[in-house]
């Protein structure tokens, strides 16, 4: 069957372009994040006081300077500075300009390689309307399109007849405009030696770029504070393992847990110290990722001299990609919105390769779920599912990567070939419908505890004292007046209470034992705190940190006929949303 090439038609990218154009004009208007949305409002206002000196911001110098230029721009007209749809439109220009600049790199790309019709439409609507990019940009405010479509610019421009020794110069502005953009490091350092000479000349335009960049800052004395707070004191902004990222490291340990807990300790005996703690482990397995793609990049370049460019063009791609996911999966303190330079490099990667779409449609949605979970869609019950959704996007991607195509058609074709049977829909409904059904069923049952003869509630007892940081104490409800609900389960007894709490009750005559089920309530998504158990004057029990993310696990302690039992929650660290809740608390008698 013969290919239909893609009609060269100027007015089809005219008709792209203006749909990306109106598209992002019209989201512009929905509700952006308050949060990012006030760092662009403040950092004018630091602007437009000070200029460049004292400025107290973490980003790289580029967009600061769109910043500069905007509160320039509202001062001619004599309009405020704060966080509506002007303000919003003004900040978010340079990104609806980088979408277009890469609606015209995948439609060029699309007629270069000589895409049919529908793969052309199929691909130029999923790069006008893609969810991720929309979501991020005009509909949040962010401007992480900005710094990925120049770094990919940059890898394009190696292959280019006579710009090459642009491609250094290129990436040093994706850096200049945010350092995440280290991710497409591994690729540049393989093309380099591409064409060593030429990039030895980009290197001397790279530096005085930099400078240029950095000038305003050079000039009021500012450099050295200006260099350190994007680059260096940025790094260690959040201490956790992972900040609402949908990645492998929810999986393992849990959303918004401190990076430096043992993740591996029982282990600590055949690794060095610092690899048991998941910061260090994230590090060194993406470092090994970053190795492996630069000594394969580098193979391929050996293997390519004097061949056609494009096979090595769409390998640097996909190379790109693999390290754009692994950037996300395995690093710690990655945000929500980290994943979002994998969607690029996929859709760059596709119009060239004309297939491989699984990574198109699948990062999309997944990076743009993960956004909008932030945005304020209640659903982060729906963390577990995308993290094993990129989990296996990683794995398919490394398959990729070391297998090369026989390794992901193997994986496709397994795939289709289990959904070609007629059957296959009555199938995937009943087993999805189960599951799901099930699933529900287990997280909304309300449990009550079971009771044994010799055992009564210590709800029931005698209250001597209670007293806590915020908020009423209150019985069988949450903190909030919700039911009860620890671990994604749900329970009829307990106490919900606020760190720092102490709740003291009578015991019965000739207790032996307290059971009690510890947690932190589900109404709060993640926080640290400490539980502990008191007889009398003496410590019976004493909790590790709890941080949100643990299963409803029963506590049993040994009493010795006591008088009275205080339950104490201790917060670690910030007294804030420290919601916790004491469940099914029973109380064993002597027999």
């Amino acid at each position: 069957m013969k290919k239909v090439g893609l009609a060269k038609d100027s007015n089809q990218l005219s008709i792209y372009l203006s749909a990306t154009i109106l598209v992002n004009l019209f989201c512009l208007f929905i509700n952006g994040y308050p949060a990012d949305l006030g760092y662009w409002e403040n950092w004018s206002h630091q602007l437009e006081k000070n200029g460049y000196y004292l400025f107290n911001g973490n980003y790289p110098p580029l967009y600061i300077h769109w910043l500069y230029l905007v509160t320039k721009i509202l001062n001619y007209f004599s309009l405020p500075i704060e966080p509506n749809d002007l303000c919003k439109f003004l900040w978010e220009l340079p990104v609806l300009i980088s979408h277009c600049l890469l609606v015209a790199i995948v439609y060029k790309n699309l007629e270069k390689f000589k895409a049919t019709r529908s793969e052309s439409l199929g691909l130029m609507l999923m790069t006008v309307f893609n969810p991720a990019i929309l979501i991020d940009g005009p509909i949040w405010g962010q401007v992480d399109l900005i710094p990925v479509v120049i770094a990919i610019s940059a890898v394009l421009l190696n292959f280019s007849q006579g710009y090459a020794v642009l491609m250094l110069p290129t990436f040093t502005l994706a850096l200049l405009t945010k350092f995440q953009m280290v991710c497409f490091l591994p690729v540049i350092g393989v093309l380099f030696f591409h064409r060593i000479k030429t990039h030895l000349v980009g290197i001397v335009i790279s530096a005085l770029i930099f400078l240029i960049v950095f000038s305003p800052f050079i000039y009021v004395h500012y450099f050295k504070e200006a260099f350190q707070a994007a680059y260096i004191e940025t790094l260690g902004q959040y201490p956790v393992i992972t900040m609402n990222a949908a990645n492998l490291w929810i999986l393992l340990v849990g959303n918004n847990a401190p990076d430096n807990i043992e993740f591996l300790s029982h282990l600590s005996k055949f690794l060095p110290q610092q690899l048991t703690y998941p910061k260090y482990l994230g590090m060194f397995f993406y470092a090994s990722i970053c190795l492996a793609i630069f000594i394969l990049g580098i193979s391929d370049l050996v293997k390519a001299r004097g061949s056609a460019t494009e096979n090595l063009l769409s390998k640097s791609l996909l190379l790109s990609l693999v390290s754009a996911i692994s950037f996300f999966t395995l690093l710690p303190a990655m945000h929500e919105r980290y994943l979002f330079p994998a969607v690029i490099c996929a859709l760059v990667y596709s119009s060239i390769t004309k297939k491989h779409w699984v990574y198109v449609v699948a990062l999309s949605t997944v990076s743009a779920l993960n956004m909008l979970i932030i945005l304020g869609i209640n659903g982060s019950d729906i963390w577990t599912g995308l993290s094993l959704l990129v989990t296996i996007l990683f794995a398919l991607s490394l398959l990729h990567l070391f297998a090369e195509d026989q390794g992901y058609n193997a994986v496709v074709d397994l795939t289709k070939s289990l959904f070609n049977s007629p059957l296959s829909p009555l199938i995937v409904f009943v087993a999805g419908i189960g599951l799901t059904f099930s699933y529900l069923v287990d997280r909304h049952t309300i449990r009550k505890p079971t009771v044994a003869n010799n055992q009564m509630l210590l709800t029931n007892q005698h209250l001597l004292s209670a007293s806590q940081g915020y908020g009423t104490i209150q019985f069988n409800r949450s903190l909030d007046g919700k039911t009860l609900s620890v671990g994604k389960r749900r329970f009829a007894v307990g106490i919900g209470t606020h760190a720092y709490s102490s709740i003291v009750f009578q015991l019965p005559a000739k207790t032996i034992g307290f059971e009690v089920i510890p947690g932190v309530d589900d109404e709060v998504s993640s926080t640290e705190l400490g539980f502990e158990i008191w007889e009398d004057d003496k410590l019976r029990w004493a909790s590790k940190p709890y941080y949100g993310f643990e299963k409803a696990e029963k506590v049993y302690v040994k009493l010795n006929k006591g008088h009275e039992l205080k339950l104490i929650v201790k917060p670690n660290g910030e007294n804030a949303w420290d919601h916790a809740d004491w469940i099914n608390p029973i109380v064993t008698l002597e027999k």
